[in-house]
């Protein structure tokens, strides 16, 4: 039978990475895990406008629940399939009072979001680039005509004027 032999800490992989962040200031333990604060909801992403909602602003709910999901893998929320109990005022005290809304954590990577009863893990929605925004059919439409309006009159700017008659009055 092989003898095991225990690895020396400094020879796992990716701990110096690990040991590391665990210095970096703000970050924090909780439910057995470290997190450390990521960043703050930005201006627009709880309240936006809805296309095709008659309201103007409108507290958008749906938006953030869709990019936040329960990790139960990760088991820390005061309902009863948690692993370790949750408390939104203790998460938020051991954060040292951060104002962060969300936080990332040490081990898994995952961003998660505290609630009431739970820490949500958050998906963070894809950015588009502007230059990879796609235009409306309008805005092609309307541009391609003011391309071939500037062709024409380029065209018109350079054909000599005749009279009547088929003379070159000249240009």
């Amino acid at each position: 039978m092989p003898k095991f032999e225990p690895i020396a800490p400094d020879n796992i992989p990716g701990v110096d990475y690990y040991l590391e962040v665990l210095k970096e200031p703000g970050v924090f333990e909780y439910g057995g895990y470290h997190f450390k604060p990521y960043r703050r909801y930005g201006k627009g992403e709880i309240k936006r406008r809805l296309e095709g909602d008659s309201r103007k602003l409108r507290m958008v709910t749906d938006y953030v629940l869709r990019n936040i999901r329960s990790d139960f893998a990760l088991g820390i929320s005061s309902y009863d399939w948690g692993k370790t109990d949750y408390s939104h005022e203790k998460f938020y005290a051991a954060s040292g009072n951060s104002n962060v809304d969300i936080f990332q954590c040490v081990e898994n990577g995952n961003l998660y979001v505290p609630h009431e009863n739970e820490l949500f893990q958050y998906k963070e929605p894809p950015q588009r680039a502007k230059s990879a925004q796609k235009k409306s059919p309008l805005t092609e439409e309307i541009k391609r005509g003011k391309q071939k309006m500037a062709e024409a009159d380029a065209q018109r700017r350079n054909t000599p004027k005749k009279h009547r008659g088929g003379e070159d009055i000249g240009g």
